[in-house]
């Protein structure tokens, strides 16, 4: 690791507020999807909260596991790996998923490019995920609540391992705080 002579001690704390604020919006959005998807009717509705929710896990993941490796990130992500007790194993730092949040616009332009054939369903269901699997048609967006599978233009991502990885360093904020008082 690069040496840390330049990283002001103060500087976590700005990164931790940025990151607590993207964490209780992605716990908050995880709740609200799950109650929406138990009662199984509105699935653009679920959708809506399970994309906020993906999408600050995407923002926070970019605190862990930036894109650009400079020397100061490289500091900066040693240290908030160590404050969250983040490994490689996190789920948060699975780029798959964040991926396809983050560039679902050039998702879209590939899956049009590609000119599909067969019935398609430009909006969002409640389905197994395996409704994609026989390539007789084409979903925009499949959400498996039961599995916890979300597949976005045939693409299939787990999500529960990262909605419990958002809740555990969701917690982890509480539980210091509680400490704290």
């Amino acid at each position: 690791m690069t040496e840390a002579a330049n990283f002001p001690p103060y500087a976590i704390s700005f990164y931790e507020t940025a990151i607590d604020e993207h964490l209780h919006l992605a716990v908050m959005a995880f709740a609200m999807f799950r109650e929406i998807a138990d009662q199984g009717e509105d699935a653009v509705k679920a959708s809506i909260y399970l994309n906020s929710a993906l999408s600050n896990c995407a923002a926070i993941a970019r605190y862990f596991d930036p894109s650009r490796k400079y020397a100061f990130t490289e500091v900066r992500t040693h240290y908030l790996r160590q404050a969250y007790g983040i490994d490689e194993k996190s789920a948060i730092l699975d780029r798959n998923l964040r991926n396809f949040i983050e560039h679902l616009d050039e998702r879209i332009d590939i899956w049009l490019e590609s000119d599909p054939v067969g019935p398609i369903i430009p909006s969002t269901i409640f389905a197994s995920n395996s409704i994609v699997d026989d390539g007789f048609g084409h979903v925009f967006r499949v959400i498996d609540a039961e599995n916890d599978i979300y597949v976005g233009l045939g693409m299939k991502y787990e999500y529960g391992q990262l909605a419990r990885e958002a809740v555990r360093l969701y917690l982890r904020d509480e539980q210091e705080a509680e400490a704290d008082e």
